[in-house]
């Protein structure tokens, strides 16, 4: 991935032809690097109505990450026809993904952003919270079980879905991928305005 001079452009190895530029747009979008949908903001080519996530667009070819200490994780490219799940998210990994290969541990390069803490989040503004894989609890947001991945206060016991910290609430049905699913896009839209306007620390 190499750099033009304007730092809102890219060069993308899956989309050679024209540059990437950085936008925002307020609209959902399929992302054609890691196959995940995003909202916000993207490296998009106008022409050929082609988009990707901004760490998609720009990062690095391994990183070290709380949910995977023991070892870095390798930027692969997973075939499309893949059974192998997020660990963060349980979703199925298609195109770009993180992977450490003695581990079979993969995550999506979109799950990589989502912060270890949280302070002062209007869910729970006294603490910290904490994301963390524990024990099945019940979701102190909606009462529903959180069995993977979700945000913690040990001082609390407070329980949180990831989906459930987004502003829009989901609403109906059952859910078993521990509330990231349709609403991980507004979740990391929340976190990039918080982290931009001082309203989330990360």
């Amino acid at each position: 991935m190499m750099d033009h001079q304007e730092t809102n452009l890219i060069q993308h190895k899956i989309h050679p032809k024209h540059p990437l530029k950085q936008v925002y747009k307020n609209s959902k979008f399929d992302c054609k690097a890691c196959k995940c949908k995003g909202r916000g903001f993207r490296y998009r080519c106008e022409k050929c109505d082609f988009n990707i996530h901004p760490i998609c667009g720009t990062g690095h070819e391994s990183i070290s990450t709380f949910t995977h200490p023991q070892h870095t994780v390798q930027l692969v490219q997973q075939s499309i026809f893949s059974d192998h799940k997020c660990d963060l998210c349980c979703k199925t990994v298609r195109g770009t993904v993180y992977r450490c290969k003695g581990c079979h541990f993969y995550l999506h390069p979109i799950c990589s952003q989502v912060p270890e803490f949280l302070y002062g989040h209007v869910m729970h503004p006294p603490h910290p919270i904490r994301l963390r894989l524990m024990e099945s609890k019940k979701c102190d947001v909606c009462n529903k079980s959180c069995k993977n991945w979700r945000y913690n206060c040990e001082i609390c016991d407070v329980h949180i879905h990831v989906g459930c910290l987004t502003v829009k609430q989901k609403t109906g049905g059952d859910d078993d991928d521990g509330g990231f699913g349709d609403f991980f896009d507004e979740l990391m839209v929340d976190f990039a305005v918080g982290a931009l306007t001082g309203g989330i620390s990360v």
